[in-house]
């Protein structure tokens, strides 16, 4: 469908407006998206940061006082390091980066230390504390944030030594594998359903907005008149306006197939389409709803005369046949009618009504014409 409307040069209503439209609505609601989509991660980013903050404080604070239930003597025992690995292991996500263990005279019992913090800083701290405690302060080696939790070791009353527990969370990844998998799954998933839905929707509404176009012309075929049509009828009889609709009949069509095969048929009625839009108002619901048969709706008011609405056509085919040196001219013949709210008329037969002028206006323009004629009249009808 698109490639034919772009090899004949035309658009269809779908491409001039709905389907603009309805780009303009997916990129604009694309672009939400995305803007919606970074706001959520960085949400859960913050989120995320300030969860394991709150795991690197609780961390600290138990994993300090399970030391802190063991005795120095127990501590020194080979059984001590397994007791400091499941530490290690258990304040991993909160980024434990030392373990450290010292007797009163500041004695290292027990460490663990990675390499890149200040150990000197940590052993001149390591007895600072009588009671459990939490301290800040900055690693003057890394310039790393150091969450520092230390809880003095007691035997029957008297205070043995301090265990001191460091977290740092700048050096503790801020999702996990787990969590980074489940980000891409959800952020494929949503940049896949999106578009997929984005274009499902634009499906549906191409395929409905095709089985209201005309094919060749990119007009609105006869099915897609009436859907629009009768939408127009109903304001115009709350406010009780009249409303004027132009039957156009392209004559001669039989001939110009007959002589010069249906491609220049077809050809003429892209031409007669294309005058037509370009006549009458964007606005304007204009069709073919027969072989050689069009429809304008409305295409003017009771006040507007019908030979202004008419006139219009005709110079816009006169200057067709004047630029387009072809043997025959391009000739339409047209009927108005005028739809009235206070009738029972319906569509159909006010269709029938203009169908009628225009079929006299042909009778007439051949007994006062040639064939080869290109003037064209029409005239008024009430409804």
């Amino acid at each position: 469908m698109k490639n034919l409307l772009t090899r004949i040069n035309i658009s269809s209503p779908f491409q001039i407006k709905e389907e603009k439209i309805f780009q303009r609505i997916g990129v604009t609601f694309l672009g939400v998206s995305l803007v919606v989509i970074l706001i959520i991660m960085s949400l859960f980013f913050l989120y995320a940061k300030e969860k394991i903050k709150k795991n690197l404080i609780a961390d600290g604070t138990v994993l300090t006082s399970v030391v802190a239930r063991y005795s120095l003597s127990d501590l020194k025992k080979k059984d001590a390091n397994r007791l400091f690995e499941i530490i290690n292991y258990s304040g991993m996500r909160s980024g434990l980066i030392y373990s450290f263990v010292m007797d009163n005279n500041k004695n290292t019992i027990v460490k663990n230390v990675k390499k890149y913090v200040h150990n000197e800083h940590i052993a001149t701290r390591s007895l600072s504390s009588i009671n459990p405690l939490m301290q800040t302060y900055k690693d003057n080696k890394t310039d790393y944030t150091i969450y520092e939790f230390s809880h003095p070791l007691f035997i029957n009353g008297i205070k043995e030594g301090t265990v001191r527990l460091g977290f740092s969370p700048d050096i503790n990844p801020l999702f996990s594998d787990s969590d980074m998998r489940g980000m891409l799954l959800i952020g494929t998933l949503f940049f896949t359903l999106v578009p997929t839905f984005y274009y499902m929707v634009r499906g549906f509404i191409r395929l409905h907005i095709l089985s209201i176009t005309d094919e060749l012309t990119g007009l609105y075929n006869r099915r897609g008149f009436f859907k629009l049509a009768e939408n127009r009828l109903m304001p115009a009889k709350r406010t009780e306006k009249k409303l004027m609709l132009l039957y156009a009949d392209l004559d001669n069509m039989k001939e110009i197939n007959d002589e010069y095969g249906h491609n220049e048929g077809d050809r003429m009625l892209i031409k007669t389409a294309n005058i037509l839009k370009i006549t009458y108002r964007e606005s304007d619901i204009i069709a073919r709803i027969g072989g050689d048969e069009f429809v304008v709706f409305p295409v003017g008011s009771s006040e507007d005369h019908v030979d202004i609405i008419v006139n219009r056509l005709k110079e816009n085919i006169d200057k067709y046949n004047k630029k387009n040196n072809n043997t025959y001219s391009l000739n339409i013949s047209t009927g108005v009618a005028t739809y009235d709210p206070h009738s029972v008329k319906s569509l159909e037969e006010l269709i029938s009504q203009a169908d009628r002028i225009m079929y006299e206006n042909k009778k007439r323009r051949k007994n006062t014409f040639n064939s080869s004629n290109s003037d064209i009249k029409g005239y008024a009808c009430s409804g």
